[in-house]
């Protein structure tokens, strides 16, 4: 009688056990899911404010690159003379 009652308590804390690991198996699944979907938020973020910038960005580029030109043709011009003029 008492070995079959050991085994009934056995059995329940078996069963106990088992629900607890399938929710744990559940929670943990839903987490996965919480974070591919966190990231996926951040990436589309990231994203869509560098189309929102990225028209400012290239302007930016295109007027840096002007004045690198405008400082390359005038390397060659002797501005002394100009200079002596004031």
């Amino acid at each position: 009688m008492d070995i079959e009652k050991e085994i009934k308590d056995i059995k329940l804390k078996l069963a106990e056990n088992n629900k607890m690991l399938h929710e744990m198996k559940v929670q943990a699944k839903w987490r996965l899911l919480g974070t591919i979907l966190k990231w996926i938020i951040y990436l589309g973020i990231a994203f869509g404010s560098w189309y929102f910038i990225q028209p400012f960005v290239e302007q930016l580029i295109k007027t840096m690159q002007a004045v690198q030109g405008i400082k390359s043709q005038t390397e060659g011009i002797d501005f002394s003379a100009f200079l002596n003029l004031f």
